[in-house]
């Protein structure tokens, strides 16, 4: 009944349970025949429930032309027996599993949580990210900047010393020129001595000029 088709399926708890209660219902209303004897030795079946096996111990079942089942009370409650114990056992791994379960949960929540904070890591590290790439873009605008500032400084300090250049020779120009007027202005005060002097001649030459011709018109003339 839990395997007709003999493939060794795992078998549910509540199909278990259906099964063995219709099968202990048709053995408790088919009964037990006197006429009919027990068949010697016992088989063992193994159940799969819910993927772990358990031993079982079982009468051989004979079947009649009318498809009954007969057995023997004791096997019976041997089998009831047995199937509280693998209930008991059952109840345990189900409490085992019910914690384990539960630290499972416990552990998913604590999952759920890193997850958060990886996920607001995450997003910060974005954050971070794009903060970085545009500070990137600042600093490659910032150099670009600066090697132009840098070139406009190059000509700048290029047009500073041609202008220092220039200026030198502005100044050797009016040194030179300086000096030349100072040449100048001594020989023009030079000149302006001479003139003062050539005019103190030439006043004097034209008083002794007058006093000349004063004598001669004073003197009388001989013939």
């Amino acid at each position: 009944m839990l395997d007709p088709e003999s493939q060794d399926l795992p078998v549910s708890r509540a199909i278990f349970h259906a099964t063995m209660r219709e099968w202990i219902a048709q053995c408790c209303q088919d009964g037990v025949p006197e006429d009919k004897p027990q068949a010697p030795g016992t088989v063992q079946r193994k159940l799969s429930l819910s993927g772990t096996e358990y031993p079982t111990f079982l009468n051989e079942l004979t079947f009649t032309d009318g498809a009954e089942c007969h057995c023997e009370s004791g096997d019976l409650f041997d089998l009831i027996a047995e199937m509280k114990h693998t209930q008991q056992r059952l109840s345990g791994q189900n409490n085992s599993l019910m914690r384990t379960v539960s630290q499972c949960e416990d552990t998913i929540l604590q999952l759920n949580l890193e997850v958060s904070e990886l996920h607001t890591k995450l997003a910060s590290a974005q954050l971070f990210a794009i903060r970085s790439r545009s500070l990137s873009e600042e600093l490659d605008e910032t150099r670009c900047a600066l090697r132009k500032s840098q070139e406009r400084a190059t000509l700048a300090q290029a047009k500073n010393c041609a202008l220092i250049k220039a200026n030198e020779r502005l100044k050797a120009l009016i040194k030179i020129t300086e000096d030349k007027n100072e040449k100048l202005t001594v020989d023009r005060k030079v000149t302006e001595e001479r003139i003062n002097k050539l005019k103190r001649e030439i006043f004097d030459l034209r008083v002794r000029e007058k006093m000349t011709q004063v004598c001669c018109l004073d003197r009388p003339v001989k013939y």
